[in-house]
C-alpha cells in the first residue's frame, strides 16, 4: 500500500522538472533564434564590388605637420555590402606618373582604427550608405636631404588611385586643393564606418 503513493509522488515530480525545463527551453528559444539570426545575416551580406560603390575624396584635414583626407565609400547598389581591410592607394604628381604608394597601417595622426583594437572591421554599408578609410601624409618631404617642405605641384601628389579592398577596380581622385601639402610619408589606414575615417574609443 505504502509503494504505490511513493511511486505516484516520484512520477509527479519527475513530471514537473519536465515541465520546467520545457519552460526554460520554450523562454531562450527566441533569444537564441535572434541571435542565428543576426549571425545568418551578417554571414549573408557579400563584399561590395568595384560597380556597388561610389568613391570620392572628401575634406582635408590638417595637424602638426601631418596632411590628410578620408576616402569615402558609398553603397549606390540597392543591397547591403561590405568592406573590410586596406585600399590600395597610389598617389600620382600632375604628369600622371606614379611617385608613391600608400604604406597600410592601422593607425595614424589623423585618422585609421583608432579605439586600442587591432582587429580590422568589417563594416556593412547600407544602400545609400557611407564607409571610409583615411589618407594621410605629411607636408615636409623626408625624402629631402634637408627635409624641405613640399615642392609645387608637378612633383608632389595631385591624384590618388584608390582600389577599395577586395576589389579589382580603381577610381582616379583629384586632390589638388592639398597637393602641396602632401607630398612624402603616404599612409592608408583601414575601411572604418561613417565618412571621418576614424573609429574611436566610444564605437
Amino acid at each position: 500500500m505504502g509503494t504505490r503513493p511513493l511511486l505516484a509522488t516520484v512520477l509527479a515530480a519527475i513530471a514537473a522538472l519536465g515541465a520546467v525545463a520545457a519552460l526554460s527551453l520554450n523562454r531562450a528559444a527566441p533569444a537564441d533564434a535572434a541571435r542565428g539570426a543576426f549571425t545568418n545575416l551578417t554571414a549573408s551580406v557579400p563584399p561590395c564590388t568595384g560597380t556597388d560603390l561610389a568613391v570620392t575624396a572628401g575634406p582635408s584635414q590638417a595637424g602638426a605637420t601631418h596632411v590628410g583626407l578620408a576616402v569615402e565609400f558609398r553603397n549606390r547598389s540597392a543591397a547591403p555590402c561590405h568592406l573590410r581591410g586596406y585600399p590600395r592607394v597610389v598617389a600620382l604628381n600632375t604628369a600622371g606618373h606614379a611617385v608613391a604608394v600608400a604604406r597600410q597601417t592601422l593607425s595614424g595622426y589623423l585618422g585609421g582604427v583608432m579605439n586600442g583594437t587591432r582587429a580590422l572591421p568589417l563594416v556593412v554599408i547600407r544602400p545609400g550608405r557611407t564607409a571610409s578609410a583615411f589618407v594621410e601624409g605629411s607636408d615636409y618631404n623626408y625624402n629631402s636631404p634637408k627635409d624641405a617642405g613640399c615642392p609645387p605641384h608637378a612633383a608632389g601628389y595631385a591624384t590618388l588611385v584608390v582600389t577599395p579592398p577586395g576589389t579589382g577596380q580603381a577610381f582616379r581622385l583629384r586632390i589638388l586643393g592639398i597637393s602641396q601639402g602632401l607630398c612624402s610619408g603616404l599612409e592608408v589606414h583601414p575601411v572604418v564606418p561613417g565618412t571621418s575615417g576614424q573609429l574611436l574609443a566610444n564605437h
